[in-house]
């Protein structure tokens, strides 16, 4: 935890953590504020009371892709370009090289 200066506090002590809406996309420790992501993507508000003052902020979780399967398992068998081109929403100043 940091203080306004951005100095980190030790042992810091009379906080209370919690989500408005726990397990639904994320955990938190209520005695550390450690938030830990589940499988599910979303929002949700954090909640602390700090020495008796209460706040909120916003929490967003996103899944990251791993890994992508491609059925049938001979991909030339599949033309990805034309899927990937027309599922992507335009890339603004990224540009993909030609081969």
């Amino acid at each position: 935890m940091r203080d306004i200066g951005n100095t980190i506090v030790p042992n810091p002590q009379n906080f209370a953590w919690s989500l408005k809406n726990p397990g639904a996309i994320a955990t938190i420790g209520s005695t550390t504020g450690l938030v830990t992501g589940n499988s599910n993507t979303g929002t949700d508000t954090i909640m602390v009371v700090a020495r008796g003052i209460p706040d909120t902020v916003p929490l967003v979780v996103r899944q990251v892709l791993a890994t992508i399967a491609v059925t049938p398992a001979d991909p030339r068998a599949v033309e990805l370009r034309s899927v990937i081109r027309k599922a992507s929403p335009p890339s603004r100043g990224i540009r993909a090289a030609r081969r």
